[in-house]
């Protein structure tokens, strides 16, 4: 017998499908591209109607508008955030299917970064009438990370924790590891399911139990990839009916690494 027919089959085979494979490989291209420019164009006019929304929001000269008014332009906002959110998964989308999720890494202290999360969480929160504590232990490290773009990953988090949470309180804390920091997101409400965990953190995946609420499926999946990007590592502990926890793991900024003793 020939030892080697299997082998040109197989090659015989890939030869065969190698201008469908080329095909799949350009359409790829063209379909992350055009999600790249439809995104950055929706982006330009929602700005301007999220901006817009904010100074008229925040006008405070009497008479200027109604509460009534205020309270309508304040949903109006609201739904351009939300909408700029989904179009920002989208972006992120290509950007990880292209393999160019750009960092703008900087050696930040933890504490004071929460810090400056805790008012975005809690404006979150406030709205749902959740009660969300953030707390960190002094003196934590500091870690290499991209302060936007991580906070990127923070809002999702506390986010969905406010949405799933069912009205719970929810906590946030930061805390020192052996090698870095330690960040946990924990909320009491509806929990995932055990073949689910797993799962969420896939493009287009979510969780049997909070189909209803909507949403692309895209959040955790962009916040799995721009954590590893970082170097660190995400995972969840929960059950159904049991509330989740969120930990993020980082390491050390290069500097502040400790040193390790020589042995003669």
């Amino acid at each position: 017998p020939d030892p080697f027919r299997g082998r040109r089959g197989l090659n015989n085979e890939t030869s065969a499908h190698r201008p469908a494979l080329v095909e799949l490989e350009q359409l790829s291209k063209f379909k992350s591209q055009f999600l790249a420019n439809m995104s950055h164009e929706l982006r330009t006019p929602l700005n301007a109607i999220i901006g817009f929304s904010e100074m008229l929001c925040d006008d405070q000269r009497p008479g200027a508008l109604s509460p009534q008014q205020k309270e309508h332009i304040g949903y109006v906002l609201e739904s351009g955030k939300h909408l700029l959110s989904l179009i920002n998964d989208v972006l992120d989308l290509s950007r990880i299917e292209a393999g160019r999720i750009e960092l703008n890494l900087q050696s930040v202290a933890p504490g004071p970064f929460l810090d400056s999360m805790r008012e975005i969480g809690r404006t979150l929160a406030m709205k749902q009438g959740v009660d969300l504590q953030v707390a960190h232990a002094p003196d934590l490290p500091e870690v290499q990370l991209d302060p936007l773009r991580f906070k990127q990953v923070l809002y999702n988090l506390l986010s969905n924790a406010i949405k799933y949470g069912c009205g719970k309180p929810i906590a946030a804390r930061v805390e020192p590891t052996a090698t870095g920091v330690r960040i946990v997101v924990t909320d009491h409400g509806i929990g995932i399911a055990g073949e689910d965990i797993e799962r969420i953190f896939g493009r287009f995946e979510r969780a049997v139990s909070v189909r209803h609420y909507g949403g692309l499926g895209l959040g955790l999946y962009v916040a799995r990839n721009i954590v590893e990007a970082h170097g660190g590592t995400i995972k969840v502990s929960s059950a159904a009916g049991q509330g989740s926890q969120f930990v993020i793991e980082l390491p050390f900024a290069v500097s502040q690494e400790p040193e390790i003793a020589q042995t003669a």
